[in-house]
């Protein structure tokens, strides 16, 4: 296997007074996503970090009408929200049943006055890419010596992962 990727997610719920116009038959619900994006390379026994970013908060508000809490529609309307944002599908599928209850069990404890909160769902995924040996030694074949930052030779950066894991032994 040449790389591999890997998609976690995990979330946080709580209640806002909701700033927004709605409906009285309608639950607003906010999503806050953070994404962090990690690369590394998995080559001669050693597992480096090449990248390591985090993108700004996302924030999306939707309304979803209360009929829809009662049914399974709830579901499939958030995945429908969250699929229009491009979450990945894990996500969508680990997410979205999560954030109906939550929605489902506010709109309970709050009855007709639910049109003045907010369920706010704060959504942290990380996906982390690992390339293993093969394919770091194919694309490191295509470099041109000027294509690695600061190396005169693509051999240096070979030769020093193999140091570095020599000396990690």
């Amino acid at each position: 296997m040449a790389s591999t990727s890997r998609v976690g997610c995990s979330l946080k719920f709580y209640e806002a007074n909701n700033t927004y116009p709605t409906d009285t038959d309608a639950i607003i619900i906010q999503l806050r996503i953070k994404l962090r994006y990690q690369l590394c390379v998995k080559a001669y026994g050693a597992e480096f970090l090449v990248d390591d970013i985090s993108a700004p908060e996302f924030v999306s508000s939707f309304s979803m009408p209360l009929a829809f809490l009662m049914s399974n529609l709830c579901v499939m309307f958030i995945s429908d929200q969250l699929s229009d944002l491009n979450v990945d599908a894990g996500v969508r599928d680990f997410s979205s049943p999560r954030i109906a209850k939550f929605a489902f069990d506010t709109a309970k404890r709050y009855g007709a006055a639910v049109s003045g909160f907010m369920t706010v769902v704060e959504v942290s995924i990380g996906k982390v890419n690992c390339i293993r040996e093969e394919e770091f030694n194919r694309i490191s074949s295509t470099l041109k010596p000027e294509d690695i930052d600061g190396s005169k030779d693509k051999s240096l950066l070979i030769q020093n992962l193999k140091l570095e894991d020599q000396s990690a032994s």
